[in-house]
């Protein structure tokens, strides 16, 4: 094995790591480094590549740098398309070109955003980005309807409980068909009782199971 690949802590071994785990998912990519993370190759970040992800190695803003990230399981059921098919779409999409653009405008001011920490503009991006995914789902031929009846009840209460509390918390909700039945909202790492706030009480009652965790960046884990 080359020099470097067999050090886990090596950046040469993390690379062929998201390069596995890309094979299976290109979020797994992402995941392996447990901290901000860019997979596919973008003007914004110049070390982006399409074949595995690379962390995100500049400052974070205090605000955005230590959030919790829950996971709630809304439907177990079958999936009702596969991702390759839900990908395949978009081949013939009328709104394909214009999507793509805008994903690399979106990640553009993510990651300044990141770096200003305007948490407000994070949490629209964040949101947008979910619901702009379904919607292309919506509107291919054939059309899926992805979400189910829970999520969007969900998200209305996220809704409420930002515009009630004052609490910076968003969700997000991937694309592919066995995202659609999980829904993740993220918490203001400053707010640390926010758990035992109302909000995850009334949404556990309309999932499935609840997995919650935190993401810090190495660099300003404390």
């Amino acid at each position: 094995m080359p020099k470097g690949f067999s050090e886990p802590n090596s950046s040469k071994f993390l690379e062929k790591a998201s390069w596995c785990a890309r094979l299976g998912s290109g979020s797994a990519s992402r995941s392996i480094y447990g901290a901000p993370a860019i997979w596919g190759e973008t003007a914004a970040y110049e070390s982006a590549s399409d074949l595995y992800a690379v962390p995100f190695t500049e400052s974070i803003h205090e605000d955005l740098n230590n959030w919790s990230d829950a996971v709630m399981i809304v439907d177990a059921g079958e999936k009702s398309v596969s991702s390759s098919q839900g990908h395949a779409l978009l081949n013939e999409h009328a709104y394909a070109n214009s999507r793509f653009k805008q994903a690399q405008s979106n990640l553009e001011e993510l990651l300044n955003v990141l770096k200003n920490g305007d948490v407000d503009r994070f949490i629209a991006l964040v949101e947008s980005e979910a619901l702009q995914l379904h919607s292309m789902m919506m509107s291919s031929i054939p059309y899926y309807m992805l979400m189910r009846p829970h999520t969007i009840s969900i998200i209305q209460e996220i809704w409420a409980f930002r515009t009630e509390s004052k609490l910076p918390v968003c969700f997000t909700s991937g694309c592919r068909s066995q995202c659609a039945r999980f829904i993740r909202f993220t918490l203001s790492g400053r707010n640390s009782k926010l758990y035992q706030q109302p909000l995850v009480i009334i949404l556990s009652k309309r999932v499935v199971s609840l997995q919650c965790n935190r993401w810090q960046t190495g660099k300003n884990r404390k």
